[in-house]
């Protein structure tokens, strides 16, 4: 248990030094400290017994050097609980609350009223389970003149507020284990989210049930009064006869632990593997641009030049028709060659983004409108917007330039036969999320690795230079968003755009 606990340790000061500066990362800080004071004042607790060192070596292993330190502490038995209880209400409750503020990030003034809610009981609890309050409380109870309680109530009032005290603590953390898996549920659209959850969860599920499986019996009164002689024993906690529960400990923990090491690994997997992918996409951007300006400057003088020269021979062939015809079309093909220059050169260029408060629905609609008109009839078009406009900061012209961008995309995808196209715009806490999805021909694993690459192209045709879907991630990123997509051969595509919403 010693060495499974250093692990949990190391696996969560890791998580920390992630997000040092989210509230997360500081209640995963705060449950560690109540794994640490809870299973160590427990040991030190059993020592004060002197009977347990054999089950203490089986479920601990602590060397046997360490085992003799601890033997020759001198603590007293009522601090010793006091740590205990202390570290079991704190991993409960910081359990609790990172949950929430992992699921409801964004809320801080209503997740502070929950975790003050929250605190409330384990405060309680603590001083119903210190050994000095107890025995305050027992005396004035039983030992008045007349005495308010006989013994036999004031014990059943103690069992009912043990079992209540149980059961709420064992509601924190199963509360808290489905808030986190009702937010995954919610969440299986937006891959980022769903993997950093999914493993978040494969991390801790593991954890709190070791947790349970030690602790089920505790918080608990562990002192006896007697008012008489006003003498205070402190009890022993029976272990004799669960043997199954050490056996059980010590498998469960070789199976936890490799699973939270595993959950850790991938976690960090995930977080690096989509810095850089961005990182790749913003690099691949640059370059482009830089390469845009120098080649659409030297392509554009060469067409000038042939321009100026089809030019001079329009007016010299004056009369002759099939020569007039052909010198136009060179005139002709320059203009659209320079149009698409420009049209290259205006998408890597720096940017001017202005955000501004404003409804997410509307550049949205817009952009399906324009869109709706002029699509032909063998394409089945559907969308769907929330009835309450989320407010985002965002620069109306460029993110309905970049869903125009995407449903063309999405039609050309299709190509020539029928098929369906839809919008959704949805709306998740603090995250607004626009889901655009084809039927068309999809792209494979490789493909999706490379689409918001700049001259990047899954298309035939000479119209598409691959720069569309370069211009849209720049553009997202530009919004403090993320845009992802999910596609397989043959069944389509989807293209997910998450945006933080104006809380």
């Amino acid at each position: 248990m010693y060495y499974l606990s250093l692990l949990f340790i190391a696996f969560t000061l890791m998580v920390v030094y992630k997000n040092p500066k989210s509230r997360t990362s500081w209640f995963i800080c705060l449950v560690i400290l109540g794994w640490f004071c809870s299973p160590y004042g427990f040991v030190l607790y059993l020592d004060k017994n002197n009977i347990y060192s054999l089950f203490i070596n089986r479920y601990f292993n602590l060397p046997y050097s360490w085992w003799n330190q601890i033997a020759l502490m001198n603590v007293a038995q009522v601090n010793l609980i006091r740590v205990m209880n202390f570290g079991i209400l704190l991993f409960v409750y910081a359990f609790a609350c990172y949950a929430i503020a992992f699921t409801c990030a964004g809320h801080d003034r209503k997740n502070l009223k929950r975790y003050m809610l929250l605190l409330l009981v384990p405060i309680l609890e603590m001083v119903i389970y210190d050994p000095v309050a107890y025995k305050k409380i027992y005396l004035l109870l039983i030992a008045g003149d007349p005495p308010l309680l006989s013994f036999h109530q004031f014990d059943t009032v103690i069992k009912v507020v043990y079992d209540v005290t149980r059961f709420v603590n064992i509601g924190y953390l199963l509360g808290a284990v489905a808030l986190l898996v009702n937010y995954l549920n919610h969440r299986t659209h937006i891959p980022f989210v769903r993997n950093y959850t999914a493993f978040v969860l494969l991390g801790f599920i593991p954890v709190i049930t070791l947790f349970l499986l030690t602790f089920f019996w505790a918080p608990k009164e562990l002192m006896a009064v007697s008012a008489l002689a006003d003498y205070v024993s402190f009890n022993v906690v029976d272990l004799s006869e669960k043997d199954w529960l050490f056996l059980i400990l010590r498998y469960f923990g070789f199976i936890a632990f490799p699973i939270i090491i595993y959950a850790t690994w991938k976690l960090s997997a995930v977080e690096a593997y989509y810095r850089k992918q961005e990182s790749h996409i913003t690099k691949s951007i640059n370059i482009a641009h830089l390469g845009a300006r120098v080649f659409s400057h030297a392509l554009k003088n060469q067409l000038i030049s042939i321009q100026g020269e089809a030019e001079y021979l329009q007016s010299k062939l004056q009369g002759q028709e099939d020569l007039l015809e052909s010198a136009q079309t060179i005139l002709s093909t320059c203009d659209q060659v320079i149009e698409r220059l420009n049209e290259l050169y205006d998408r890597f260029k720096s940017i001017d983004v202005d955000l501004r408060p404003a409804g997410l629905i509307t550049p949205v609609s817009e952009a399906v409108q324009s869109f709706q008109r002029t699509l032909p009839p063998r394409i089945a078009f559907d969308y769907a917007f929330p009835e309450v406009n989320p407010a985002v900061f965002l620069d109306c012209k460029h993110l309905k330039e970049a869903i125009t961008v995407i449903l063309n995309n999405a039609l050309d995808a299709i190509g020539q036969g029928e098929g369906s196209i839809t919008v959704r715009i949805t709306n998740h806490d603090n995250w607004s999320v626009i889901a655009i999805a084809d039927t068309g021909v999809g792209m494979t694993p490789e493909q999706q690795k490379h689409v918001f690459e700049p001259f990047y192209t899954t298309k035939s045709s000479s119209r598409n230079w691959g720069i569309g879907l370069s211009y849209v991630h720049k553009i997202i990123l530009a919004h403090h968003g993320k845009i992802f997509v999910e596609s397989a051969p043959g069944q389509g595509s989807t293209f997910t755009i998450i945006l933080p919403v104006i809380v």
